[in-house]
């Protein structure tokens, strides 16, 4: 079996660049880093995930688009889940400010 995750790193990383100097592509950068961060969770690299997790947090962080701010709800859910192995005081943090988010 020939191991497909370097490629696909690279593959998306590119994309996410490339998408990056297109506003309207946001939500196209936040599910590609999504995808990555769900293949390095599967590879079992925690601080890989929550990190590109966080990056689209920040990304969208401010914006009053309906979307965006569902999306932020979503990443928080993601990071919960995330952490989750690894600690649940870690998680249920997240969990909180995502509940908060849809709360308001």
């Amino acid at each position: 079996m020939i191991e497909a995750r370097p490629e696909f790193e690279i593959t998306l990383g590119l994309f996410v660049r490339v998408r990056a100097e297109n506003p309207a592509a946001r939500g196209d950068r936040v599910e590609s880093r999504d995808w990555l961060a769900a293949d390095r969770l599967a590879a079992g690299d925690r601080p890989a995930a929550l990190s590109l997790y966080g990056a689209n947090i920040e990304m969208l962080a401010g914006s009053v688009k309906a979307y965006d701010v569902a999306m932020v709800a979503l990443e928080y859910e993601h990071m919960g889940d995330a952490a989750a192995g690894s600690g649940r005081s870690e998680a249920g943090g997240y969990y909180r400010k995502s509940s908060q988010i849809w709360t308001n």
